[in-house]
């Protein structure tokens, strides 16, 4: 049964890669009935689950790197020194973030909304530097 499924998999490879026909010709060409049952098939063999095993931390990696590159940037403009988290910038910018985590997290708001009050907290941020500083 594993050489058969591996055969199909191989073949719907192949006619995906090399044909102009459609995902639902093709489906029904390797002897699927719907698309749907394809695609949890797909989804349950050994070369996708193994490919997604791999990619998962690689991806993780990728976002931690980006969001010690954005701290690092936010938090630390002027290099790592405790001058540098004693900016009203990043008073703020911990303010903004503590919220936002709270809003994502303990209210699951959208990550969009949570975006928009961000951006008018970093606006109202900016105006209140310039009248109180």
């Amino acid at each position: 049964i594993e050489q058969e499924i591996d055969n199909i998999e191989i073949g719907a490879k192949n006619l995906l890669l090399n044909s102009n026909s459609s995902i639902e010709q093709i489906v029904q060409e390797i002897g699927f009935s719907n698309k749907t049952h394809f695609y949890k098939k797909f989804k349950e063999s050994k070369t996708v689950k193994g490919a997604m095993t791999g990619l998962r931390p690689a991806v993780i990696g990728l976002i931690g790197a980006a969001l010690v590159s954005m701290a690092t940037t936010v938090f630390f403009p002027l290099g790592f020194s405790l001058k540098s988290l004693l900016t009203w910038d990043a008073a703020a910018s911990v303010i903004i973030m503590g919220l936002a985590l709270y809003l994502a997290i303990g209210k699951k708001l959208s990550p969009i909304i949570i975006i928009l009050i961000s951006a008018v907290l970093g606006i109202a941020s900016g105006y209140l530097q310039m009248i109180f500083v």
